[in-house]
Formats: structure tokens, C-alpha cells, sequence
């Protein structure tokens, strides 16, 4: 008998404490869950993000990673993986573990271009249309390849430079008189001028001094293109450029 209650104590003894195991197990995954259901997604800096930057660059160059946050420690505004922040750019530089939030993106009317220039570059802006800009796809943050066509002397179409970058994409809207004609019905009557409303284009571009003289002797006696880069880092592509002599060939 008493061997058996030794045995029974000691049943009963290593039951409590397998409960008290499983027990503690299922509170912890319990304060575990509570925890994880607590934190919310925000992007956060993994590397420092320079000023002048699009969201979509910050992506793409991978400076930024979505994180689990406690929701206590969420800044205001805190953008997460979905953040759409297109038509702007961070106005101020972040540093490793910072959270990337609204108010730290701004246009570049309200931010300033100057801030977006890298060193030892100007920017450059050029008119634009939507087929030399292709169909108004280009966005603040692309890069581009600048293409001229000159047709005095011998002809020729070139790429003259390749991955400039796009600092801003913007649009001057202007009253252009017509010219004038006679107001109908009225005998002798004095002329009235006719006016329709005009949007020209302008794509920012940053550039050397020396690019961007390229680019307005260009402007200035041929036609600008610009192609749009699938990435920032695309490999430039060196091509002998063309003229009536090579294009059927």
C-alpha cells in the first residue's frame, strides 16, 4: 500500500507540474498574440535616405523596409507598405530606424528645388509635349535618356545622354490671343480678339553644366526627345546614333 501511494504522489506530482507547463505555455502564446495584434506595419528607414527622394525611389533602392511596431511607438502620419506618395518627395534626410511619415513628403513647389539638386549638378527645365514626354508617363524621381534630332546639314538622331534624373514635372497654363476678327452683325464694328487657353509642359531635369549646355543647344536647333528608364539602374547603352544613311539599312 504504501508503495502504491509513493507512486500515486508521484503521478499526481509530475501532472501538476506538466499542467503548469502547459498551462504557462498557453498564457505566454496568449500574451505573445496580444503583443502581435498590438503592433501595426509602418515603413521604416534600414539606411540613411538623402532629401529629394520619391517613395517609389526609396523602394526600388531598398533604403526602406516595412516593420512591426508597437502601436504606442507609431509616429503620426507613419506611412506602411501601401503608402502612395507619387507626386512628392522627402524634404528631410532620415537616418537608420526612423519612420518614414506624411508630413516628412512634400511637393516641390513647397519644398524647394534647390534641396533636390545633388552636388556639382543645376537643374534644367525643358518643354515638353505628350509624345516627347512620353504621354505624360514620367514622374518626378524616373530617369531618362535625353534623344536629339538636329535636320540642318546632315541629318542625324542621337541619344545625347543617358539616367538623368527627373527633379520635378510641371504644367504653365496661359491665356494665347488669336487673331482678331470682326464681331458678326454689326456694320463696321471694331474687331474683338479671340484667346484660348494654352498648357505647356516642362520636365526638370538634373544635369552638369556641361549637359545641360547639350541640352539647350539642342532645344535650340533641333528636337528633344526623352525615354523613359524602367529603373535608376539601367546600364547606359552606347549607339552610334542615325541619319538617312543608316536608319534602312
Amino acid at each position: 500500500m504504501r508503495t502504491k501511494a509513493i507512486i500515486l504522489t508521484i503521478a499526481v506530482f509530475f501532472g501538476l507540474v506538466a499542467s503548469y507547463m502547459v498551462s504557462s505555455y498557453v498564457s505566454s502564446m496568449k500574451k505573445q498574440f496580444i503583443a502581435d495584434s498590438e503592433k501595426a506595419e509602418v515603413l521604416m528607414a534600414v539606411g540613411e535616405i538623402p532629401v529629394g527622394m520619391t517613395l517609389d525611389e526609396i523602394k526600388a533602392r531598398k533604403l526602406a523596409k516595412v516593420k512591426k511596431v508597437p502601436r504606442e511607438f507609431i509616429s503620426s502620419g507613419a506611412i506602411d507598405g501601401d503608402g502612395d506618395m507619387s507626386d512628392k518627395v522627402i524634404a528631410v534626410s532620415l537616418l537608420k530606424g526612423e519612420q518614414l511619415t506624411s508630413n516628412k513628403f512634400k511637393t516641390p513647389s513647397q519644398a524647394g528645388l534647390a534641396f533636390m539638386i545633388p552636388e556639382n549638378y543645376v537643374a534644367l527645365s525643358i518643354p515638353i509635349d505628350d509624345v516627347k514626354g512620353v504621354s505624360d508617363m514620367i514622374k518626378i524621381g524616373d530617369f531618362v535618356n535625353v534623344i536629339a534630332t538636329f535636320t540642318e546639314g546632315d541629318s542625324i538622331t542621337k541619344t545625347v545622354m543617358q539616367r538623368v534624373r527627373v527633379l520635378a514635372v510641371g504644367e504653365e497654363t496661359e491665356r494665347e490671343q488669336s487673331v482678331s476678327e470682326p464681331v458678326k452683325g454689326i456694320a463696321n464694328a471694331s474687331t474683338r480678339d479671340e484667346q484660348s487657353t494654352v498648357t505647356k509642359k516642362t520636365v526638370t531635369l538634373a544635369v552638369t553644366q556641361g549637359d545641360a549646355e547639350k541640352i539647350v543647344f539642342s532645344e535650340e536647333e533641333g528636337n528633344v526627345w526623352l525615354t523613359l528608364l524602367p529603373s535608376p539602374d539601367a546600364q547606359p547603352v552606347s549607339t552610334p546614333g542615325q541619319s538617312i544613311q543608316t536608319v534602312f539599312k
